[in-house]
């Protein structure tokens, strides 16, 4: 009986959710949404696009809705101790999508895909630093994940690389 009660308290204290201190919850419940993200969603194609227009025709300056899976290739998409990922891009919806392998064998697909920039999302506190919580343990997210993001975003065409600094976040 004794081995069945502490067998039995030992696990009451184990949680597949990692705690979060109050500041943690906090911030995590300012960046992260129950709901779809309002606005018109763009993929980091588009983004890249339209960092490729010339001056006059660039829109202003207002924050983006970005979708995407969290993936960086070969890599880890999540920084330990930063409240950062790298997302790629989603296969175009509506083609193949009856196919859950149709991204990876269609070559038109892969070919879009393949040339599509990285984007890497940062949430930064009310100091401007990144915050120090990993972005998977701060939004209980994983690698694959869909997500959607909101906030500013720089495309930077010497690497190829969006950087988002993000005011929201929604699993889809």
């Amino acid at each position: 009986m004794l081995v069945v009660l502490i067998a039995v308290t030992s696990l009451a204290g184990c949680s597949s959710e990692p705690s979060l201190t109050a500041e943690q919850t906090k911030l995590r419940d300012q960046f992260l949404s129950s709901q779809p993200i309002e606005g018109k969603v763009q993929t980091p194609t588009d983004i890249k696009e339209t960092a490729d227009l010339p001056p006059d025709q660039i829109p202003p300056d207002e924050p983006v809705v970005i979708a995407g899976r969290i993936d960086a290739g070969d890599f880890e998409p999540f920084s330990k101790g930063e409240a950062t990922f790298v997302m790629s891009q989603l296969p175009d919806e509506g083609h193949g999508e009856d196919d859950p392998d149709h991204a990876d064998n269609c070559p038109f697909c892969k070919r879009t895909l393949q040339n599509a920039p990285k984007v890497l999302v940062r949430f930064q506190g009310s100091d401007g630093e990144i915050i120090p919580t990993g972005a998977d343990e701060l939004f209980g997210l994983a690698k694959d994940d869909v997500v959607v993001v909101k906030g500013d975003a720089t495309f930077d065409s010497a690497v190829g690389t969006i950087t988002v600094n993000a005011t929201k976040i929604h699993r889809q």
